[in-house]
């Protein structure tokens, strides 16, 4: 009970200090497994000493004798992939330990095949594993459940959050935090924030995210959680997505903190890393930083990250490599969000205003409105193109309105003037670096070309803005520049 209540109040070197001590203390091998259990937890999650956490459940693995007990060995073991992410590993554990239900690794079991399924794309199976997981929990019928139950319903509404059920994943959400808020449980309500965070910004309300995620962020750091990296990195994804400098903050605060050995929202930061760099103008960068976030996420076994990475390099202008890997996922991604992405995917890489429209109906059905927006915004631009101008009234109008929800939001998608259609993507490029005082030299280094090539860019820019200087880019643009 001390050694929860040390980890609770995130003095975790001394929880673990407090259970390696009380190893000498235990009489059986239920006891043993307790200890090696909650010293694992400790050094995995708080203190990242991963293969520390991996020796002492070796350790009590080959003291004990009880098969429960080597279940629960393996169920932290699953809790551990998942926390590090390796979304592939985990499933193959979990699936293995559910063969066997009746206890608490089956019901330990079962809450981390559905998180780690959810992360998987096989968004269907995760939400009714969740839901038999936190039945499990309950009919085990034992005291300590009670204190448990929280990350359960966190895992329904993840669960819930990826299969596209928007409202479902808020209902849980906010009903948890409410609870959590009510109860002064801070564990529960950095975990709950965290969750709401990301629907409400899937939601199309970047401001309510962002202040979601620094309460997030706040609350996990006095638990000394690694949980605070999401929320820094969150910040940083909800700020670019109002079109505003800032990120970088949350972001210089994240990489000092020291190593951890949970990775299971790299990707998030990853994205959140994108954006800063695409709001300040380095959309190479940005893309560069979301493709490698792609085979990392892959790697994993994370192809629902992947699809959310992919999705936004095709709103950042890049559909033909990254519609073609969202193709691929078609049969492995399921929910009517990979659908969506899709549809917008190929609207985007074959300029089809059919397919287009069909998006923005898929994305507001989920309750997605800033992704519909976007689409709804593609739609007219191809109209306008076109030369189908009441279609493309008809689209304005539609976008309009759904940006009417999204709390200020500016995106690529969103935000560029029609001035600004003509210029290609490196033209554009060049014109936003321009626009916050950096000089052709400066440009040069950041895209790795020569400064000729940059003042090249830059003359064609003037000529098809029709500006004659950077003083007038910003507005021209349609950007906001730093403080």
């Amino acid at each position: 009970m001390l050694s929860d209540s040390l980890d609770y109040l995130g003095r975790s070197r001394a929880a673990e200090e407090l259970l390696g001590e009380a190893r000498v203390l235990a009489t059986n091998d239920q006891e043993l497994t307790d200890l090696a259990v909650r010293r694992a937890s400790a050094l995995f999650r708080s203190l990242g000493a991963a293969a520390r956490a991996d020796q002492v459940l070796e350790e009590t693995a080959a003291a004990i004798s009880d098969p429960k007990c080597h279940r629960e060995i393996l169920a932290m073991r699953g809790v551990n992939l998942v926390l590090a992410g390796d979304v592939r590993r985990s499933i193959a554990l979990d699936e293995a330990l559910l063969r066997e239900p009746g206890d608490s690794a089956f019901a330990q079991a079962s809450l981390d095949l559905g998180v780690g399924l959810a992360m998987a794309g096989r968004t269907i199976e995760a939400v009714t594993h969740t839901q038999t997981a936190l039945a499990a929990r309950m009919e085990l019928n034992d005291e300590g459940q009670y204190t448990a139950l929280g990350i359960y319903l966190v895992a329904q509404a993840v669960a819930h959050l990826h299969a596209g059920n928007l409202a479902e994943a808020a209902g849980i959400a906010d009903a948890g935090y409410q609870f959590s808020v009510e109860r002064a449980n801070v564990d529960g309500q950095a975990w709950f924030a965290s969750i709401l965070a990301l629907i409400r910004l899937i939601e199309g309300r970047p401001a309510t995210a962002g202040n979601l995620f620094r309460e997030a962020a706040t609350l996990f750091g006095t638990l000394n959680h690694p949980g605070r990296r999401w929320g820094l990195g969150g910040i940083a994804l909800a700020t670019a997505h109002l079109g505003e400098h800032g990120g970088e903050t949350a972001l210089a605060e994240l990489d000092a903190m020291g190593p951890t050995a949970v990775h299971m929202q790299d990707i998030g930061i990853m994205r959140g890393r994108a954006w800063t760099a695409a709001v300040r103008g380095e959309v190479t960068l940005a893309r560069t930083i979301l493709w490698e976030a792609v085979e990392l996420a892959e790697s994993w076994g994370q192809h629902a990250a992947t699809a959310e990475a992919l999705h936004d390099l095709v709103r950042l202008g890049e559909p033909t490599p990254a519609t073609e890997r969202l193709q691929e996922l078609e049969s492995i991604v399921d929910g009517p969000f990979m659908e969506a992405r899709l549809l917008f995917a190929l609207a985007a890489r074959g300029a089809d205003l059919e397919l287009a429209e069909q998006a923005t109906t898929a994305f507001e059905d989920i309750g997605a409105l800033l992704f519909a927006a976007e689409s709804a915004s593609l739609e007219r631009r191809l109209a306008t193109e076109a030369g189908l101008m009441r279609r493309a009234a008809a689209a304005a109008v539609r976008a309009d309105a759904l940006l009417a929800s999204c709390e200020g939001a500016r995106t690529p998608g969103l935000s560029a003037p029609e001035s600004t259609a003509a210029l290609s993507g490196r033209e554009r490029e060049v014109a936003m670096l321009a626009a916050q005082d950096l000089t052709s030299k400066e440009i040069a280094e950041r895209l790795f070309v020569s400064v000729r090539t940059v003042d090249n860019h830059l003359q064609r820019a003037y000529m098809k803005l029709g500006v004659t200087g950077r003083s007038e880019l910003a507005e021209r643009l349609d950007i906001r520049l730093p403080d």
